[in-house]
Parts: C-alpha cells; sequence; structure tokens
C-alpha cells in the first residue's frame, strides 16, 4: 500500500494471531513490474498520485485456504481535503487483480468545534495554604466554526472536585473561541488525574474527553546544580562559582550556610551578593 499520512492499514486484533506480516520498501519503477496496467479502476485520473521518486512500503503477508483476515483502514485527517486512491492487493508471481483492488475516497472537514488541546498537565504546583492566589492555571481554547451559537456543558468522569476548579458550562458564540479556564489547587503531596467530558447542545454523548493531571508538591528550594566543581586555579588565586537557587513555595525564609569541614584548614567561604532573603517577590536568588 502507497502510504498516505492520513490514512493507516493495521490487522485488527482478532487476526493479528493468525498471520505475521513483514514490510518491504520498494521505489515506483520497481512497482511497475508488479502492477498490471490494463486492470485499472474506473476514473484513474483522479486518483491521487504520489511522487514518481518517493519509495513505499507493500504488506507481505500469507493467507491459508478459507482463512479470512480482518484489516483496519484508519482515517485520521490532518487538514480539509477530498481523498481518493487505489488501495493495491498483489498476489504473489501473479500481480493484480481487478476484484482486489479497491477505490478509497474520503473528504475531511472542518469540525463545528476544536480544542487547542484536550491534554491539560499541570506538572509540579506547590500545595495550597490558605492563599486563594496560588495555584496553577491554564486555559483551553475552544473555537466555534459554525454559523450557530453553541452550548457545552462539563461533566467530570473521575476529576477531584476539590483541587481542580473551572466553569461546567457556558456560550460559544459563532465562529468565536471561548477561553476556558482551569486552576488546580493541590491540598495533598501527591499527583492527581482525571477526566473531564465535554458535551455540546444538551447531547448525550460527550464530544471531547480532557485529560487533566497534575501534582501537589511540599515548598521546597531547588538548585540549578546538584554539585559544584571549582575552577583549576595556581596557588593563592581565589576561584570562584556561582549557583542559583530557587524558592518553590515559601512565602518568606532567610538563608544560611554553614560547611562540614574545617574552613580554617580549607579557605573557603559564601557569599549572598543579592542578600539571603527569598519569598513571594523574590523567588531566586545568586550564590
Amino acid at each position: 500500500m502507497r502510504e498516505y499520512p492520513d490514512f493507516h492499514l493495521i490487522l485488527d486484533d482478532t487476526s493479528s494471531n493468525k498471520v505475521s506480516i513483514d514490510y518491504i520498501e520498494i521505489m515506483p519503477n520497481e512497482e511497475k513490474k508488479i502492477k498490471d496496467e490494463d486492470e485499472a479502476i474506473d476514473d484513474e485520473q483522479d486518483i491521487d498520485q504520489l511522487s514518481e521518486e518517493e519509495p513505499f512500503r507493500i504488506l507481505v503477508f500469507k493467507i491459508k485456504p478459507e482463512e479470512e483476515l480482518l484489516f483496519n483502514l484508519i482515517f485520521s485527517p490532518s487538514g480539509t481535503r477530498n481523498y481518493k486512491f487505489e488501495l493495491p492487493f498483489f498476489l504473489s508471481y501473479t500481480g493484480t487483480l481487478k476484484r482486489l483492488r479497491k477505490l478509497v475516497s474520503a473528504t475531511s472537514v472542518t469540525p463545528i468545534l476544536e480544542l487547542s488541546t484536550n491534554n491539560i498537565d499541570f506538572k509540579k504546583v506547590v500545595v495550597n495554604q490558605g492563599d486563594k492566589n496560588q495555584c496553577g492555571k491554564m486555559e483551553i481554547i475552544l473555537s466555534n466554526n459554525s454559523s450557530s451559537d453553541l452550548q457545552f456543558r462539563l461533566e467530570s468522569k473521575d476529576l477531584d472536585k476539590s483541587v481542580y476548579e473551572y466553569s461546567n458550562k457556558g456560550t460559544i458564540y459563532s465562529f468565536n473561541k471561548y477561553f476556558l479556564r482551569i486552576n488546580f489547587r493541590p491540598i495533598e503531596a501527591l499527583e492527581y488525574k482525571g477526566t473531564l467530558l465535554l458535551f455540546i447542545d444538551g447531547k448525550s454523548d460527550p464530544l471531547f474527553e480532557i485529560t487533566v493531571k497534575g501534582e501537589g508538591i511540599l515548598p521546597r528550594l531547588i538548585f540549578d546544580k546538584h554539585e559544584i566543581i571549582m575552577p583549576i586555579v595556581p596557588l593563592n588565586i581565589e576561584a570562584k562559582s556561582k549557583l542559583t537557587i530557587i524558592n518553590q513555595g515559601y512565602d518568606n525564609i532567610e538563608l544560611k550556610s554553614r560547611f562540614n569541614c574545617d574552613t580554617n584548614l580549607i579557605k573557603i567561604k559564601v557569599e549572598w551578593p543579592d542578600g539571603n532573603q527569598l519569598g513571594i517577590t523574590k523567588q531566586k536568588i545568586f550564590v
């Protein structure tokens, strides 16, 4: 089968244990040796043609007498267009037969509603400690491509409503966008994951499933490097290195340093050029 990016031919699970499939890549000039040009299907002039220089793959498999194999042709359009192409099957050492050559036609259209994403990942968010402004915030853009206003509603499939906040219904006006904000306020240091179901115009079946996940963490300090290797310098020349300390979740904290070695023997010290205070207004300092 010639490769079309929006189409995938796969063996159904019910047939996967009956046969093994190999793939062979060939060039178009090799195809002419096995293709019977006299048995082309009707309207061949309308069939999509690939570049004569582009290689393609052949699926090679054996089927036993009176055995049936089920294949699935999956269509995942990446844009709006019309498709029409030939799906040829060949018999080894015989060539193609007209009854085996099928015409595939499809049309992809713009959906009435599009999402900017259906996967929201807040990653790591500090556990809420009573501050209403302390939360993870993300948006999904809902685009209405139709000439009518759309009413939508959101239902939680398995989402913890105690940590996620969002508008559960709204109106998306014709040819307009709706910015759906989701807030994440973890109450424990653990991972939260669930699914939101999006319905439109009172329908009973969801149009989209939106995966939402995030992880709550306790306030902490992180460093831009795990190890400091001082540069090599001549004797009696001072070596310097820089480290960044980043605040995640502390409202106000004062930093101090202490070495577990004798600083009289090893001449080493820490300087705080920007001060040693971290907080809401100062999230990182250099050392």
